[in-house]
């Protein structure tokens, strides 16, 4: 849920900026929602690793709500049950680049 979260926030800021998707597709959404709303250098914000963004953006993501309708679609097909946070490992608490693929949001998702 966490990078929908991330995928919804990024497509909103990019239609907002560029809804033909001249420049802000894919990775470029992030860098600039990061270099616009964070402060972050472009060049710092293309290197910054996936969990690290998440922190940097940790309230924004959190903030963000996901339309309801949207919401009881993905009940019908995910179970949301939070799981024990005192029984995960922290190694496994930690997102890595490659759990995040922006383009399936980026292509779907208007």
């Amino acid at each position: 849920m966490i990078l929908f979260k991330l995928d919804l926030l990024l497509i909103e800021h990019r239609n907002k900026i560029d809804p033909d998707r001249f420049f802000l597709f894919g990775k470029n959404a992030l860098y600039h929602y990061l270099f616009s709303k964070k402060g972050i250098s472009l060049s710092e914000a293309k290197k910054i690793c996936l969990h690290d963004t998440l922190i940097v953006l940790a309230e924004d993501v959190s903030a963000f709500q996901v339309p309801k309708d949207v919401i009881s679609h993905l009940r019908k097909e995910f179970n949301f049950s939070v799981p024990d946070f005192k029984l995960v490992q922290d190694e496994k608490r930690k997102f890595q680049d490659s759990e995040w693929d922006f383009e399936p949001a980026d292509r779907r998702l208007n």
